[in-house]
């Protein structure tokens, strides 16, 4: 004899596709909804460390010095560094570019400085951070 539970509609193999509290929305769904969020997530959790080697700040030149062979008069910059290039600007104008990169020092700068060897830029120390900016 047929009991109450088997007489259920819709049968039990449909109770996987249940609806969620968002209407009209199946576990299906939910799942490529979860999915795309994870996406968004992992998509931002990458793109951090990219910037974190990002560097965007004024900084002033008391003396003149070269950059990049690019003679540089004492004055207010934009320093710009992504990682490979800095980049000086005044303004929009880009005044002068050079290949630099990261590298780790023991302790952390006390303040911002430019080191300055045979008039050309060599470093760029940014304060409080254990890593210099070194010209190549």
């Amino acid at each position: 004899m047929l009991s109450r539970s088997s007489l259920q509609f819709p049968p039990r193999i449909w109770k996987t596709m249940e609806l969620s509290h968002f209407k009209g929305e199946t576990d299906v769904s939910k799942t490529v909804r979860y999915l795309k969020i994870l996406a968004v997530i992992l998509g931002l959790a990458m793109a951090i460390p990219a910037m974190a080697d990002t560097l965007s700040k004024g900084i002033t030149l008391y003396n003149p010095a070269k950059l990049g062979g690019t003679e540089l008069k004492a004055g207010d910059y934009w320093l710009v560094f992504d990682g490979a290039k800095v980049t000086l600007k005044q303004g929009k104008k880009v005044v002068a570019e050079a290949k630099a990169e990261w590298v780790e020092v023991k302790t952390a700068s006390q303040g911002d400085a430019i080191i300055v060897d045979n008039g050309a830029i060599s470093e760029i120390r940014i304060g409080g951070r254990k890593r210099v900016i070194k010209i190549l």
